[in-house]
């Protein structure tokens, strides 16, 4: 029961700590990318480091990322695609 006790008390504390390190997005960078993917769906921020935002989404079914710097200029968007939706001149390359 004490080992149950710590375990529980050690998963709240760190939690917390990361919940108080969270850092709050930008307005200007949450502006930026609302007119960018204004059809965005289910949007998650994390500071990627001390000049970039990074929001991981969904659009269209399909899951996304996008990289935005503090002063909201859009950086670069990814997505993952399968094998078979490779263009046919860089499977040739």
């Amino acid at each position: 029961m004490k080992k149950l006790t710590v375990t529980a008390v050690i998963i709240l504390i760190s939690g917390y700590a990361s919940f108080a390190q969270k850092a709050t997005t930008p307005k200007n960078v949450q502006d930026a990318f609302n007119k960018k993917f204004p059809s965005a769906k289910e949007v998650k921020w994390d500071k990627e480091n001390a000049k970039e935002w990074e929001a991981e989404f969904e659009m269209n079914g399909k899951e996304y990322s996008a990289n935005f710097t503090v002063d909201g200029k859009w950086q670069e968007t990814e997505h993952a695609i399968l094998k078979s939706e490779i263009p046919t001149p860089v499977k040739k390359t």
